[in-house]
């Protein structure tokens, strides 16, 4: 386990799902054999920089994408009751899926360094029901406000 995967573990006290590492991890590689790709990244200028952006075509093809359709080599491993970090939740689409994967009884924390697309993940999930779900602005880098 990662140092970073333990340390997400102890600061949100859950079991932490990630999509990377497919087959590397013993799991069945999702679609076409592959497991899914990190995340669009780029150090630029001694920082981190979400190379696809936020502009509003990027959001809207992000928002019409689903939990089943985008994460569901994950949702056959979530079970009612688990807590859950969706790191890079964009607009909260897939967090919808996910929250409702771990039931009334599960959780779900959905983060992203962008605070207007946080925003937009809060009002996908408030308006999906998810009573189970909350929204904050935060970077995987730096989970102490978890702590």
């Amino acid at each position: 386990m990662s140092t970073l995967r333990r340390t997400v573990t102890r600061m949100l006290g859950a079991r932490v799902c990630s999509s990377l590492g497919g087959a590397r991890h013993g799991r069945p590689a999702p679609r076409g054999g592959r497991a899914p790709p990190s995340a669009a990244f780029a150090t630029k200028s001694g920082g981190d920089v979400y190379t696809h952006g936020h502009h509003s075509s990027v959001v809207s093809q992000h928002a019409a994408r689903t939990a089943e359709d985008s994460a569901a080599f994950l949702l056959d491993r979530l079970q009612p009751g688990q807590k859950i970090l969706d790191a890079g939740c964009g607009p909260g689409s897939i967090s919808v899926g996910l929250a409702k994967a771990v039931g009334p009884k599960g959780e779900l924390v959905a983060i992203d360094v962008d605070e207007g697309i946080v925003a937009t993940a809060a009002a996908t999930l408030a308006t999906s029901g998810a009573a189970n779900a909350s929204c904050a602005v935060a970077s995987l880098y730096d989970l102490s406000s978890f702590a």
